[in-house]
């Protein structure tokens, strides 16, 4: 039983450190994308550096950046919430059937 409090635990700590590390990777992709986007003033397709320059002059990129500056911390709980419950049933499920396999054998 020791045992399989331990592998569980050990699964528990390297799936927060899963979660973690994805909410990271996700966020500095985004911030590149945006980093991307506000660089994007001289290019080749005149069609987006058009496009790009409307949104910027009429405010609505800077909106959009200060918006998910403000909300970025709530939303990433709201998928450590989720990714939270969603392992805690998952590992609840695998703890319960390596019980009962491990009675099932005595």
């Amino acid at each position: 039983m020791v045992v399989i409090n331990v592998i569980l635990g050990a699964l528990v700590l390297s799936y927060a450190a899963a979660v973690i590390y994805i909410i990271n990777f996700i966020y500095s992709k985004i911030n590149y994308i945006i980093d991307y986007v506000n660089n994007l003033s001289i290019g080749s397709d005149r069609i987006v550096t058009t496009a790009i320059s409307v949104l910027k002059s009429l405010g609505a990129w800077n909106a959009f950046c200060d918006v998910f500056s403000i909300f970025s911390p709530i939303l990433l709980s709201f998928f450590i919430i989720y990714a939270t419950k969603i392992g805690i049933t998952v590992f609840r499920f695998v703890r319960e059937t390596l019980v009962t396999f491990i009675l099932a054998k005595l």
